[in-house]
């Protein structure tokens, strides 16, 4: 079977959910399927040996930087007809001339659910696109359980047609030891105690609630600080209009960085008193699982498709009540989690979120999907 993957997220300078989501599949499977021949395609293939490596199975093809238009209209029609491709994976949305079998993840379509968080530009075009796509693919994947149960009522398609398989977690954190990640966030950033947020800056994700939390909680009064990770996508006027109210006293407390390298966000993690996660919509939410690798305290909101995170109870919750939030901060922060509940959680995570065995689970459907 020959199995052709668009890869052309790898091409983006900021790195998306997606890129975790093929990077942990296919570097699982690859090893898992001799008899599949793997082409990847993206314009950077140099990028993709150094993601995928070079086996006899493996062929990387190169495709122009274009707009995505041109990708769906003729680049991967043509590629599949060259290559003689059995089946095509896509990310949300497949080319509109059908030349080979098509696998699509479908990963989320919030803006169904969530209209005020998306531009009507996007919902109006996704929202045309996802459905046509979702129609007429022959296997149809998505993420998590909330995803698929959404996906099945807005799109009409019976939820026994639509395959969950999740993103996973890897532990980056095995080798960096407390002090060692403690030592690098102070001589890089000075920061000593500090509570972390890591994800895209938008209104969705809600970091206004939580700076308005942390703020309310008065925990800068005692030398904890706010660190905020991850590149605006949608700007919160709120955020800024809050931060040019504060006085130095507690804006010298608040932090936000972008850009930084993977090994600095693992000593992040690493050496954070806690994590918080207040986003209001998810399709998944990687973010606060690599916290609970990283063995630190989590507070995840118990909405979509984060209400599987029961592990993380009972700092599973409303985050939108700011009063309770900023309570069960202030408390984990002076009554932290024992290290064997926080060792515990870990072991449920990477337990229930591994690439290995969302890879046989994917081996296996992919034999499934041969006889469609």
């Amino acid at each position: 079977m020959k199995l052709l993957i668009d890869c052309h997220c790898f091409d983006y300078p900021v790195p998306q959910g997606i890129n975790t989501y093929l990077r942990g599949l296919y570097g699982s499977l690859i090893p898992k399927a001799k008899d599949i021949k793997f082409f990847f395609a993206a314009n950077n293939i140099d990028n993709l040996k150094c993601i995928f490596g070079e086996e006899e199975n493996i062929t990387y093809l190169k495709i122009p930087a274009k707009g995505s238009l041109l990708r769906l209209l003729s680049i991967f029609p043509s590629l599949i007809k060259e290559n003689h491709i059995d089946i095509a994976h896509f990310q949300y949305v497949a080319p509109f001339i059908k030349n080979c079998k098509t696998i699509v993840t479908l990963h989320d379509i919030l803006f169904k659910d969530f209209p005020q968080y998306f531009p009507i530009g996007y919902r109006l075009s996704k929202g045309i696109l996802f459905k046509y796509t979702a129609k007429r693919t022959d296997l149809l994947l998505t993420v998590s359980e909330y995803s698929k149960r959404q996906i099945a009522i807005h799109y009409g398609i019976s939820e026994s047609k639509i395959k969950v398989t999740p993103n996973a977690i890897i532990d980056r954190f095995a080798n960096v030891s407390l002090s060692d990640a403690k030592n690098y966030v102070k001589k890089h950033y000075g920061i000593d105690t500090y509570i972390l947020y890591v994800s895209r800056l938008e209104p969705r994700k809600d970091q206004f609630g939580l700076l308005k939390s942390y703020i309310e909680s008065g925990l800068f009064l005692e030398g904890v600080d706010m660190v905020i990770v991850g590149e605006e996508s949608i700007c919160d006027t709120r955020i800024k209009k809050l931060l040019a109210t504060l006085s130095f006293e507690i804006s010298s407390h608040i932090h936000f960085f972008n850009g930084i390298s993977d090994d600095a966000l693992t000593y992040l993690f690493k050496s954070a008193a806690l994590f918080v996660y207040p986003s209001k919509a998810e399709g998944f939410g990687i973010p606060p699982l690599e916290a609970a690798v990283s063995e630190i305290p989590t507070i995840c909101n118990n909405t979509t498709a984060m209400c599987d995170f029961d592990f993380f109870k009972p700092r599973l919750i409303d985050t939108s009540n700011l009063d309770v939030l900023s309570h069960l901060m202030r408390d984990c922060i002076t009554n932290p989690p024992v290290k064997e509940e926080l060792v515990a959680i870990k072991k449920k995570v990477m337990e229930r979120y591994n690439w290995d065995r969302i890879a046989q689970d994917y081996l296996e459907i992919l034999s499934n999907i041969r006889t469609i």
